[in-house]
Parts: structure tokens; C-alpha cells; sequence
């Protein structure tokens, strides 16, 4: 599935219209420029950070930086400490909505530090994040949810 999402951002990032007379589920074609080849194939052979391995940089983050800001979202800042003790408070959360290893979580926020700490918190119950914007069509939110198979949606 990473994989899939991999090479469709690669598409999406190559297509050379204009994002307007793009329609969901279209794919590109011609030859990818030199750039995108460097970037997909660093993508696949070296491989992105397995879920423990983010939340461990987190977690050093949280060590060595505990009181340097860590989200800045308009007038609301959070340090280091406070986004890991949000993040965990939002696993837990999760954990008792019964959110499992590998299960997929929407995230219907706008960009704001409740977005930065339900991600954190996503990952830290073992979950994947499905970002859901306000701003999209309610048509493509039904899609994704649908197509996804997302098991709880993350909102205010």
C-alpha cells in the first residue's frame, strides 16, 4: 500500500497539467524528468522510517530539547514536552476507541497544532494517518474514507 501511494505521488508530482483538469484516479504518462527518478529511487531503496523509528526521534527531541518550541500554529505554541504528552494522551485515546497496529486513521483538521499532535498520536498507537483536509469536496472525503478502509475519523 506504501508502495502504491509511493508511485502515485511520483505521478501526481510529474503530471505536467494543471492540478484543475486532473480528476481523481488519473495517472500520467510520458517520461519521468531525472529528478523524480533520483527521488523515487532513493524512496524505495532506501526505504522510509519504520513508525518506531520516528517516534524514537520524537522521543530524543523531547530528551535533549524539552522546553525549545516544537508547533508553532498562530498564536499557540507547544514545546517538545507538550507534544509528546499530547501525542501520548491522543494514543491512548486511540487505544481505547480500540485503534490497533496498522489501522488507518483519518485526520479532519485544519493545519493547526490539534493536526501535529493527532498525527504524532496516530503513530504512537501503532496507527496510519489519513489526512483529510476541511477544504476537500465532501464527494473526495466520502471516497477516501470509503477507499481507505479507515477505522475512526480524528477531529475536533
Amino acid at each position: 500500500m506504501v508502495r502504491r501511494a509511493g508511485e502515485r505521488a511520483v505521478e501526481i508530482l510529474h503530471d505536467d497539467r494543471n492540478p484543475a483538469e486532473r480528476t481523481v484516479g488519473q495517472r500520467a504518462v510520458g517520461p519521468r524528468s531525472p529528478a523524480v527518478e533520483g527521488h523515487e529511487v532513493r524512496f524505495y531503496h532506501e526505504g522510509a522510517f519504520p513508525a518506531e523509528d520516528v517516534g524514537r526521534l520524537l522521543a530524543e527531541q523531547i530528551r535533549s530539547r524539552p522546553h525549545e518550541s516544537a508547533v508553532v500554529s498562530g498564536n499557540r505554541t507547544l514545546t517538545y514536552r507538550e507534544l509528546g504528552h499530547a501525542a501520548r494522551e491522543t494514543a491512548a485515546l486511540l487505544h481505547r476507541r480500540g485503534v490497533r497496529v496498522e489501522d488507518r486513521v483519518g485526520v479532519f483538521l485544519d493545519a493547526s497544532a490539534e493536526l501535529v499532535t493527532g498525527v504524532w498520536g496516530i503513530l504512537g498507537a501503532g496507527g496510519a494517518y489519513l489526512p483529510l483536509s476541511p477544504d476537500y469536496p465532501d464527494e473526495r472525503l466520502r471516497h477516501m474514507i470509503e477507499d481507505s478502509g479507515v477505522r475512526l475519523v480524528l477531529t475536533r
